[in-house]
């Protein structure tokens, strides 16, 4: 938000099932990974000439959701996933809308849940140290002019 984006919204829609039934959770976990990891492709796309430092932090993005999306297809009984080279299938992050829109708040269609606030998230894990890794930007250090 710092750098003028917005959220789509501030609450989303899950399926009623999701935590009862496997094959729900598998589905929608699966397809929000998928629109999740070509959203960060696109958006690097989007930066890559403007902001070459920020595009190479939202390909590490998309390459951890890549690796969720694996992960979740094993976990799932599906084997590994059967995009092993994942489409860019926005050009840019607004143009996530449509695949989120089943997910963001729509009346009567699923629970909907609030996002958790930084302090929700505090509670749940506790005092147990979290590892982060670095972003690409963080770490980029540009040469020096000569």
């Amino acid at each position: 938000m710092l750098a003028g984006g917005r959220p789509l919204t501030a609450s989303f829609a899950l399926p009623a099932r999701l935590l009862t039934d496997a094959g729900v959770f598998a589905d929608t976990a699966l397809k929000l990974e998928q629109i999740s990891t070509s959203a960060y492709l696109g958006a690097a796309h989007q930066l890559a000439a403007a902001q070459p430092e920020l595009a190479a932090t939202m390909a590490q993005i998309a390459a951890s959701e890549a690796q969720h999306l694996t992960l979740l297809s094993q976990l799932s009984g599906y084997g590994p996933f059967r995009d092993t080279l994942p489409a860019a299938s926005f050009r840019q992050m607004a143009d996530t809308a449509p695949a989120l829109a089943p997910y963001l708040k729509v009346a009567g269609k699923g629970e909907v849940t609030p996002l958790p606030a930084d302090a929700d998230v505090r509670r749940v894990l506790g005092s147990r140290p979290v590892p982060r890794g670095e972003a690409f930007v963080q770490l980029y250090r540009p040469a020096p002019k000569r």
